[in-house]
């Protein structure tokens, strides 16, 4: 009798879970695909939602928008070739095909924050507090921070970017150096040679602003919102932000460093509960 509930119970589990996916499909309802320009992983749900920090994956036009089936992601990173995704999920770091997304999900490591090297060789990650790399067989690991949070490699992997209390640093050559004060959510420009980061001042209030590598010359762009990330040439950022033209309170937009050509990629009115954005080139084959 128990067992039948049991099973009973679970197939109602994974009806609805079915289910909630299809819906989530339903609202990224897919376009042609045009992927000349690279594609945008990001998270989307509200946290009351069936299926909150869903995973999904656009062009960067905003068409050929698909829900994967994670949740609950806090936060992603795309491998080097643009087909794979690394995410953090319940205190583990998952990695998705995304050209097979109905294929099973492997654990890597455990941590947070992941960040794939360039060389595609390691995942750098949280732990405890500290930066740490990780072979993508999750055996080899090496400290490499202290204290630190939000890894950001350069394009190179010769430098990386975290987070230090409300400061962003920059390690390299087993050195660290505090690049800017109160600066949150930093990523390197392709050619290595700008950084782009948000800053908070009051609540609800954040601004984009962009940087040399090495901390100088620092520009607030005439664009408000979070999670900067460069298009793969380096003229364009997507971030989350507010629209009022659509009476999105958030939503994930791309514009050029000058503010202009800003357009709206992906919103719900009023929250999308977008967020974990990171702009990958197209992948380097399509199976």
């Amino acid at each position: 009798m128990g067992c039948g509930r049991a099973v009973g119970v679970g197939l109602v589990g994974a009806a609805a879970a079915l289910i909630a996916l299809v819906l989530a499909d339903a609202r990224l309802r897919a376009e042609p695909a045009s992927h000349d320009e690279g594609r945008i992983a990001f998270t989307f749900g509200e946290s009351g939602a069936d299926r909150p920090a869903q995973l999904a994956v656009m062009d960067a036009d905003g068409k050929n928008r698909r829900a994967l089936p994670p949740f609950n992601v806090n936060s992603l990173t795309w491998s080097p070739g643009g087909r794979f995704i690394a995410y953090e999920w319940a205190g583990d770091i998952y990695k998705v095909d995304v050209e097979r997304p109905r294929s099973h999900p492997r654990k890597v490591h455990s941590g947070a924050n992941p960040a794939w090297s360039p060389d595609d060789r390691t995942i750098a990650f949280v732990r405890r507090g500290d930066i740490w790399t990780v072979d993508l067989n999750g055996r080899r690991q090496r400290l490499l921070v202290r204290h630190g949070d939000s890894p950001s490699w350069a394009p190179r992997g010769r430098k990386l970017t975290f987070e230090r209390g409300r400061d962003i640093w920059v390690f390299a050559a087993k050195k660290q150096r505090r690049l800017v004060r109160n600066g949150d959510d930093a990523e390197w420009s392709a050619d290595g040679r700008r950084i782009a980061f948000d800053r908070c001042g009051t609540p609800g209030e954040c601004f984009i602003y962009v940087m040399r590598s090495d901390g100088t010359k620092q520009r607030r762009l005439s664009v408000d919102g979070e999670y900067p990330t460069w298009s793969p040439n380096g003229q364009e950022l997507a971030f989350e932000g507010p629209d009022a033209r659509h009476g999105y309170q958030d939503a994930i937009i791309r514009a050029r460093l000058d503010g202009s050509g800003r357009r709206v990629l992906f919103g719900e009115t009023p929250y999308c509960g977008c967020g974990s954005i990171h702009w990958a080139r197209a992948p380097r084959s399509r199976r």
